[in-house]
């Protein structure tokens, strides 16, 4: 007979604790009924009206069946904690050394073999939609009955514990060195559970086997751990640790586990670096209805130093379908009023108020007073993603070529405000790859005139002709030739690597990431060589 009990003794200033249900789905709803009534049938449980009442919540199995799960947390809180030593794995596992058959006896709902004392019953009780009930027999869940069982398992085996027996919680390991001991310790071990009612699930059982898998799951990540946790060891990767580990534990399919094991290492994660392409395919913006409905501003600088003109910045406006540019001498402290004043001086008085402007998160395109005018206006603001300015792709592909451009004229005396003019003729001339022709030609229908078409030495009247002015066409020229050209292998070359050196993300709403620690401000003091290298986890929402 079964001469052990679990009692619930409470602290002093404990309060009942009753909840309402969980809301449950139809078939959780419906597998709760068939269980509550397996339960019922074994005499596991009993209807009762206690005032406690914990809810009832199911959890997934690995086999996608649905395990019943009491809420007992509201119990566990006043419940006196029972500090039962549990047996540690790393001592039992040293008593196997020699022996060479082993058998394993799992007891069959071990913990519903022990019964809860009567006067503790109505603690245990639960809510359902189906009934409120309270259980005769010890529940998973409820603190101190892992200490309970253990204590109950050590009494039965205690003169035999640790010579050809080991118990943890409802595992039972059986060794010897040969199989005449063997069967001779089965039959003892055997003999003392009958003796003391507790049953066994014989489709869990091995016997006399060479090898089992008595708590090998904890014993794995046990012997990774402590080959790559430890400070000596240094936090190694995948190939390093399989070789360490592989010296001393061999199991079956261990390089799957060691590699997981090491991908999964929180360490290892926020302090190593990213070896994959960044994430993040090109997702191209909708394409605008017409010419200047949509455009794109960006600064180019600070430019140091400034031109005698007080300019050390270029502000770039770009229109989306026709791809024309804009290109504006100004100071990098310019106010918000200001940009807009450029903006509708250059853009709103020769083409209209365009339906939506993007640009990256400028504090002058993000303050009060822009986000206002837009108000007014009635136009969209749309803004670049934090840290990723491929989202403004239009404006950053054509900063990069105007500063191709400028590299090319800009001559020592660094007056680049001085050949803007020439470098927005050179742009808007070159046939854009998107809309194969050139920006001047898809917003006017036609190609304007420049100096170089008409002034050629070719066409010029012999006695017109001066060396200045042959020296200045002859310049002219260059420029204009050297910009065609670079523009167009540029512009090539841009849209050619779009997404060759990227891949797409796998992340979606709900998923727990790390953060770039490039991204964050740090303290002053932090210092940066060793510091992590991502933070978190966040949740993305």
């Amino acid at each position: 007979m079964r001469d052990v009990e679990h009692s619930i003794q409470l602290v002093s200033d404990y309060r009942v604790h009753h909840q309402a249900p969980y809301r449950l789905s139809i078939p959780e709803a419906t597998e709760l009924k068939r269980q509550l009534e397996k339960l019922l049938r074994l005499g596991f449980m009993k209807p009762n009206n206690s005032p406690w009442g914990a809810p009832v919540l199911f959890a997934h199995k690995a086999d996608d069946t649905l395990r019943l799960c009491i809420d007992f947390r509201g119990l566990n809180r006043y419940t006196v904690k029972n500090n039962y030593p549990m047996p540690r794995s790393d001592e039992l596992f040293d008593r196997l050394a020699g022996n060479r058959f082993f058998t394993k006896i799992d007891l069959r709902s071990g913990y519903h073999q022990i019964r809860i004392a009567a006067a503790d019953q109505p603690k245990t009780a639960f809510r359902s939609r189906f009934g409120h009930y309270e259980f005769t027999v010890m529940p998973f869940g409820l603190t101190n009955v892992p200490a309970t069982f253990q204590r109950a398992m050590n009494d039965i085996f205690r003169d035999i514990l640790e010579q050809y027996v080991l118990v943890y919680l409802d595992d039972i390991l059986v060794y010897s060195r040969t199989l005449e001991e063997h069967l001779r310790h089965l039959r003892d071990v055997l003999d003392r559970l009958r003796r003391h009612s507790f049953y066994a699930k014989l489709s869990k059982c091995r016997f006399a086997q060479h090898k089992v898998d008595f708590l090998g799951h904890y014993l794995r990540v046990r012997a990774v751990a402590e080959f790559h946790d430890q400070a000596v060891v240094g936090h190694m990767g995948f190939h390093k640790m399989l070789a360490r580990v592989s010296r001393l534990y061999v199991w079956p399919k261990r390089k799957d586990f060691v590699k997981d094991y090491v991908a999964e290492c929180p360490t290892c994660q926020e302090v190593n670096s990213a070896n994959h392409l960044p994430y993040g395919l090109l997702q191209p913006l909708p394409i605008p209805e017409g010419r200047w409905k949509s455009i794109s501003m960006d600064f180019i600088g600070p430019l140091r130093p400034p031109t005698p003109r007080g300019h050390d910045a270029i502000l770039v406006v770009v229109d989306r379908f026709t791809k024309r540019a804009r290109f504006v001498p100004c100071r990098y402290a310019i106010s918000a009023c200001e940009v807009a004043d450029i903006v509708f001086d250059r853009v709103v008085r020769d083409h209209g108020l365009p339906r939506s402007i993007i640009s990256d998160r400028d504090p002058r395109f993000t303050s009060r007073f822009w986000r206002r005018l837009h108000k007014v206006c009635g136009t969209q603001l749309h803004f670049s993603s934090s840290y990723h300015p491929q989202t403004d792709g239009q404006t950053e592909i054509t900063n990069r070529t105007l500063g191709d451009i400028l590299r090319k004229i800009v001559r020592d005396d660094q007056q680049w405000d001085l050949h803007l003019a020439h470098a927005k003729i050179a742009y808007n001339h070159a046939v854009s790859p998107a809309t194969g022709m050139s920006p001047y030609y898809c917003d006017l229908g036609y190609h304007p005139r420049v100096p170089a078409d008409y002034l050629r030495l070719s066409q010029l009247h012999p006695g017109t002709s001066c060396p200045a002015l042959d020296d200045w066409v002859a310049h002219m020229t260059s420029i204009m030739k050297t910009a065609h050209e670079h523009i167009a292998a540029s512009q090539t070359r841009m849209a050619a690597r779009a997404n060759r050196l990227r891949m797409d993300h796998a992340f979606k709403v709900g998923d727990d990431v790390l953060i770039d620690a490039r991204h964050l401000q740090l303290e002053a003091d932090t210092l940066r060589k060793f510091r992590r290298r991502f933070f978190g986890s966040c949740r993305i929402l």
